[in-house]
């Protein structure tokens, strides 16, 4: 028997449409030994005629409901133990997943000899690959990890259940942004090849209800600890001094959108300011910094807006926030 693939679904506050779209490209899917997990994280959507039908129609629905919301980690952690696949994949349940998905990126695991397959998302704005990379090589280029397929986004990615569950990887439940990223990081430490399909299997659907939108006064604590996982990772090798500006930029640039999301949701003077006393205070952010000035990926516009972001005082912060209530005040 071909090995079962295990594909998780949490389910909070999608439309119920979404959802059964979802389901129902699952149950598509061109691979006979598939398992669709559908978690219920405390929906306030009554999804039972859903379910029910789902039931009825397919030994291979497995359905479990939380009474109370528990977060997408939670139910993706409850997914992982729940699955009997050897492989797993994981898809939010307001997006939906071509046909040919689970059966072409375990071929290319299984032919490539690889340990995780990625492949493209359809709308995604960064590059897609095709071909099969060592550890070594995606470690120690972060200019191309950067730009590969939504590399810190678990949804688009078959991951082996056995390197999974033997270094017990799981999702952070104590972050609401990042987790994703977090995950893959710790993935990405055991394992040796890597294979990408360019072919973009996952359709993302953007939406209002996405649990990754809205204001979170935490956002800074939770990118915090995905730029550390990615530079603890690309710590690994030694990087040439070209793939150091870019990680260097790189952290400067998710700094600099830390404080941009603050001024963005017009979180108070007191707020920015302590967000951006936390961010100077860390030493990644120190190391990369400091060295602005050397760095080829920098030209003198980004250095210019860098010091400016991150040297905003008291008068500019309240003076920002003032326009930017006066510019929410003129769009209603």
């Amino acid at each position: 028997m071909k090995d079962k693939i295990s594909i998780i679904i949490p389910y909070y506050n999608s439309s119920p449409f979404l959802l059964r779209k979802c389901l129902n490209s699952c149950f598509a899917q061109n691979y006979d030994n598939v398992q669709v997990i559908l978690l219920n994280d405390g929906s306030p959507h009554d999804i039972s005629g859903i379910v029910n039908e789902f039931q009825q129609n397919y030994d291979n629905f497995v359905y479990s409901a939380s009474s109370e919301n528990h977060g997408v980690s939670y139910q993706r952690n409850k997914g992982i133990d729940m699955a009997d696949g050897e492989y797993l994949l994981f898809i939010d349940s307001d997006d939906y997943i071509d046909p040919d998905m689970a059966k072409t990126m375990y071929e290319r695991i299984v032919c490539d000899k690889s340990d995780l397959c990625i492949c493209g998302v359809d709308g995604a704005i960064y590059s897609s690959y095709d071909g099969l990379y060592d550890r070594k090589v995606i470690l120690s280029m972060p200019e191309m990890f950067d730009q590969v397929q939504y590399t810190n986004f678990a949804a688009n990615k078959m991951f082996k259940s056995d390197i999974v569950k033997k270094y017990a990887i799981k999702f952070s439940e104590n972050i609401k942004l990042g987790e994703d990223a977090v995950f893959c990081q710790d993935y990405y430490k055991h394992v040796a090849y890597v294979s990408f399909t360019d072919r973009k299997f996952y359709h993302y659907i953007i939406k209002d209800t996405s649990s990754t939108r809205g204001y979170d006064p935490d956002y800074c604590a939770y990118e915090k600890k995905v730029i550390q996982k990615i530079c603890d990772n690309f710590s690994t090798y030694a990087l040439c001094a070209r793939q150091r500006c870019f990680l260097e930029k790189w952290v400067l640039d998710k700094y600099a959108g830390i404080i941009e999301y603050y001024l963005a949701n017009n979180a108070s003077v007191n707020k920015i300011s302590a967000v951006i006393r936390k961010v100077k205070g860390s030493d990644i952010f120190q190391d990369c910094y400091k060295n602005m000035g050397k760095n080829s990926f920098i030209n003198k516009d980004t250095a210019k807006y860098y010091r400016s972001i991150f040297h905003l005082s008291y008068f500019k912060l309240r003076a920002r926030n003032a326009r930017n209530h006066v510019r929410a005040a003129l769009a209603l």
